[in-house]
């Protein structure tokens, strides 16, 4: 049986990478594929003490696990951040060329300009990951970054997140006088959580009949939750928390649009969420979607970074009262995930790309 290893920092998260291994898995475990997690823990779920433990029992143990089950790939998911390089440059470097593929996650453009400044750094970094066989990357700004490093491009391939589709397919209504905005992601500063915050007060000053709903958890949800109660916005603003399977998906198919004013995005899972439940999207030119999303047809850039708070009110006041053109996008963006996004057609595509390594 063909084996793959799969580098997961974040197993049982609530996060887009893992809800992202967690479908490629299945899917690649229904090929016949053996896929062991390393090291088979939640990073979020653990101390800084316990973390830094189970990184230095896993390196003690890796060489014996790749003995043990002798896989014929081992793909990493770092984010370009401060973290990844320090914490898999030695697994890296343990893992045969050959077996090795680096999935670029995440990628933040500011700190690889600047860790490429330092020579030092700049030769450590090009030799890592020239090292694999095969480098993913999700944006075409990260795929010309790694090239101007030195990556041979033989190596590169651009890439998507994926979602399942049916779990979000919904017949919607347009005629209603509720508008219901969705976020959903990490509550975190860098999503954009206190501007879209502000935008609900500008918004509601206008229309009362539109609702705000958050899912997810993070650092901030507390700060979230204590400033909508100080603004008096509990009727019109929800804090959900996390929500997995069926209360997700019912809270995309009860939204009316999307909103992720993120400062920084890989190739947010949430995206194709919204796309394939039918939401317009509000959305910052962040990552691989400045690269794929349709100003005007599959919703609305946000243009600034960090974004504006009156501009994300006004593009929500324009589609809320707008339901034709809610409801042209929403047909859109459905037909756009079920051809682009799908799971059944990128699991397939990934397959493919492993299989170049089960044969070797």
């Amino acid at each position: 049986m063909s084996c793959i290893f799969f580098f997961r920092w974040d197993l049982h998260s609530r996060g887009g990478v893992s809800n992202y291994l967690d479908i490629l898995t299945e899917g690649i475990q229904k090929k016949g594929v053996d896929v062991i997690s390393v090291p088979n823990v939640d990073i979020h779920r653990i101390s800084k003490i316990r973390y830094i433990f189970v990184i230095f029992t896993t390196f003690l143990n890796y060489k014996q696990l790749l003995k043990k089950y002798k896989p014929h790939a081992v793909q990493f998911h770092p984010s370009f951040d401060r973290v990844w390089f320090f914490r898999d440059i030695l697994f890296l470097l343990m893992t045969p060329n050959k077996l090795k593929i680096i999935f670029f996650r995440g990628w933040r453009e500011e700190l690889f300009n600047e860790v490429i400044k330092i020579n030092i750094l700049r030769s450590i970094l090009s030799r890592v990951i020239n090292g694999a066989s095969r480098i993913f990357v999700l944006s075409e700004v990260a795929f010309k970054s790694l090239k101007k490093i030195g990556i041979k491009s033989s190596k590169l391939k651009r890439t998507t997140t994926m979602v399942i589709a049916d779990n979000y397919s919904n017949t919607r209504n347009f005629n209603s006088n509720q508008v219901n905005v969705l976020f959903c992601g990490r509550l975190e500063r860098k999503k954009g959580i206190y501007e879209l915050l502000t935008s609900a007060r500008l918004v509601l000053k206008i229309n009362k009949n539109i609702n705000f709903n958050f899912v997810g958890s993070g650092s901030q949800i507390n700060k979230l939750e204590n400033l909508t109660k100080k603004y008096n916005l509990e009727k019109s603003v929800n804090i959900l928390g996390n929500l997995r399977g069926y209360d997700k998906y019912e809270a995309y198919k009860n939204a009316d649009l999307f909103i992720l004013p993120s400062y920084t995005e890989g190739f947010p899972n949430v995206y194709t969420e919204a796309l394939a439940a039918g939401l317009p999207i509000l959305i910052t030119k962040v990552g691989g979607i400045s690269d794929v999303f349709k100003n005007g047809k599959n919703g609305f850039f946000i243009d600034t970074i960090p974004p504006s708070p009156r501009k994300i009110a006004e593009l929500i006041i324009l589609l809320s009262s707008n339901k034709k053109l809610r409801e042209k996008m929403s047909i859109n963006n459905t037909s756009e995930a079920l051809e682009n996004y799908d799971s059944k057609i990128l699991i397939e595509s990934m397959h493919q790309q492993y299989s170049l390594f089960y044969e070797r």
